[in-house]
C-alpha cells in the first residue's frame, strides 16, 4: 500500500496489510473515484473508495477483512457468469455474496472498532427505512425476490451481528407485510447451520429457485493468486469444473 495511505492506519489495520501483501507478494492499491468496495484481480489486490478524504480505520479494515477472507482464507467470491447479464438476477447473486461475508466480518471488525456497531446500526436503518417507504407506497422496488431478500437479510443481520429489539421488531413488521416471515425463519435456520460458503450459497439458491448454472464460484489460490471460475458444465465444458 502508498506509503501516504499506510501511514495513515492504526497498527491492527497497518498488521492486517502486511499479512495480505506479504502473502499474494503485492502492493494493495487504492483507487479512487467509486463506490466503496475490495476486488480480487490476478495482478492486484484493490480497495476502492469516493476520494482520500473517505480513506480512514473503519472503512479500510471493512475492505481489508473482505480481502484477507479471499486471499489468505481462500473464501470463494460468487459472481454471475459473464454470458449471462440479467441486471435483478446479477444483483441478487452480489447481495447474496456480500451478506454472507458481512455475516463472517463485521462481528470481527466492531469486535476491533467498537464505534464501527453504530455505523452499521445506522446503514441498517437507513435501508429500513427505503423499505418501510416502498411498504408504504405499495412500491415493488426493484422485484419482490430483490425486496424480500433485502428484508430478511436485515433481520437475520440483526439477530446475529447488531443485535437491536427496536429495528429488530420494525423490520419482523416489514416481513410480515410482504408475506415473507415463513420464508425468513427457514433462510434464518440455513445461517445458524454454519455451513461452508459454497454450500451456504448453494441452499440459499435453492430457496429462492435461481438457476446456478448462471453462477461462478472465483477463488484466489496460491501465491501466483490465479483465479479460477467453476461452472456448471451444462454451461462451460471445463475437465476440472465444479457444479454447484
Amino acid at each position: 500500500m502508498e506509503k501516504m495511505y499506510f501511514s495513515r492506519l492504526s497498527s491492527d489495520a497497518k498488521s492486517i496489510v502486511n499479512e495480505i501483501e506479504g502473502h499474494i507478494r503485492k502492493e494493495i492499491s487504492i483507487k479512487l473515484g467509486s463506490n466503496q468496495f475490495a476486488s480480487v484481480n490476478v495482478n492486484s489486490a484493490v480497495i476502492s473508495i469516493p476520494n482520500s478524504d473517505y480513506f480512514s480505520d473503519g472503512p479500510i479494515l471493512h475492505e481489508l477483512l473482505h480481502l484477507k477472507r479471499y486471499y489468505l482464507e481462500g473464501v470463494a467470491q460468487v459472481e454471475v457468469y459473464d454470458l449471462f447479464r440479467d441486471k435483478v438476477h446479477k444483483d441478487c447473486v452480489n447481495y447474496i455474496d456480500n451478506d454472507i461475508e458481512h455475516l463472517a466480518i463485521i462481528p470481527i471488525e466492531v469486535a476491533m472498532y467498537p464505534q464501527r456497531r453504530e455505523y452499521w446500526m445506522s446503514a441498517v436503518r437507513e435501508n429500513i427505512t427505503e423499505l418501510e417507504l416502498i411498504r408504504k407506497n405499495n412500491l415493488i422496488g426493484g422485484d419482490v425476490i430483490s425486496r424480500n431478500f433485502n428484508t430478511i437479510f436485515r433481520w437475520i443481520f440483526l439477530r446475529h451481528i447488531i443485535k437491536d429489539y427496536e429495528l429488530e421488531a420494525r423490520v419482523k413488521s416489514l416481513l410480515e407485510s410482504f408475506g415473507a416471515v415463513e420464508k425468513a425463519i427457514q433462510l434464518d435456520g440455513i445461517v445458524a447451520s454454519n455451513l461452508p460458503k459454497e454450500v451456504f450459497v448453494r441452499e440459499i439458491c435453492d430457496f429462492y429457485e435461481f438457476s446456478t448454472d448462471r453462477i461462478s464460484l472465483k477463488y484466489a489460490s496460491g501465491k501466483e493468486m490465479t483465479l479460477t471460475k467453476y461452472f456448471q458444465p451444462s454451461v462451460v465444458e471445463e475437465s476440472n469444473s465444479y457444479s454447484l
